[in-house]
């Protein structure tokens, strides 16, 4: 995967891909464009867009620290929601 318009992001995220790997937690970054026909995937666009500019503006915070557990709870109810739709 390569970044044309913003090397610096693309690094970024390489290191912070290493560094898991150091800590034996291998992630797949995969780039999906809109409208791409997933069920649910605008409405979560948006949702983190809107949620990402309020932790930008000072709005809310964002949490500094995520657990294993904590996530796959996120990711289990965000499907959920998105199944009933």
């Amino acid at each position: 995967m390569r970044f044309k318009t913003r090397p610096d992001t693309f690094i970024k995220l390489q290191e912070l891909r290493q560094e898991l790997h150091d800590l034996s937690i291998n992630i797949k970054l995969v780039k999906i464009t809109s409208h791409s026909g997933i069920p649910g995937y605008d409405m979560v666009d948006q949702h983190a867009k809107e949620v990402a500019y309020k932790i930008a503006k000072g709005e809310i915070t964002a949490p500094s620290v995520i657990s294993v557990d904590d996530t796959l709870g996120i990711s289990a109810a965000i499907a959920r929601r998105s199944w009933q739709r």
